[in-house]
């Protein structure tokens, strides 16, 4: 894996345990997170929506959103809430402009 996307990779992975321990307390994150760590999620977000989804039905959906606008808040981008949201599509958004930044950012 390229070092900017397993430093990518490596951000997502500390927003999504940051927020599960938020919402969720820290052993019942622990858990989550343990069965999840061996899904790419920074290639493949669907596959966390797939995992999450059958735990939390629509709840799945929420912390989502909030692990997003974590993972914006990393990047130092601005969220816009969008009236259909799409965990996928929001990653990949943060991922380009990630690996967009990486590359400005002279060696």
């Amino acid at each position: 894996m390229p070092a900017e996307k397993e430093e990518f990779s490596t951000m997502l992975g500390e927003c999504i345990q940051y927020v599960l321990k938020i919402v969720l307390g820290e052993k019942p994150a622990q858990i989550i997170f343990s069965r999840l760590q061996s899904l790419d999620i920074s290639t493949n977000p669907r596959k966390f929506h797939d995992a999450l989804y059958p735990v939390f039905k629509r709840g799945a959906v929420v912390l989502e959103k909030v692990i997003v606008k974590e993972l914006f808040q990393r990047l130092n981008v601005p969220y816009e809430e969008k009236e259909l949201f799409d965990f996928e599509s929001e990653v990949n958004f943060a991922k380009q402009v990630f690996t967009s930044r990486m590359k400005e950012v002279p060696l």
